[in-house]
């Protein structure tokens, strides 16, 4: 069992469906770029991080994830599910 199992199960949880059911992803940002990210590939992202927090961002992007490679990486998670 991963140490970050509650946060991973808001990432599922969160994750948008693609059109056509072509998979689930989650929306991020690392400086000014913004990209979708395939929700397996975040979670992969979680487990082998350096650091995983909570943080109150303007653009709702809450999760931070510093990767293994020192990146931060801000997901569109909240801590809890609003929907």
């Amino acid at each position: 069992m991963t140490k970050h199992r509650e946060i991973i199960e808001q990432v599922r949880a969160q994750a948008f469906v693609l059109p056509d059911d072509e998979g689930r992803v989650v929306h991020s940002f690392l400086g000014s770029f913004g990209a979708n990210w395939d929700v397996e590939d975040v979670v992969t992202m979680i487990n082998e991080a350096k650091e995983v927090a909570w943080v109150n961002n303007v653009l709702d992007h809450n999760l931070r994830v510093t990767a293994a490679n020192g990146k931060a990486y801000f997901f569109q998670v909240d801590q809890e599910d609003k929907r």
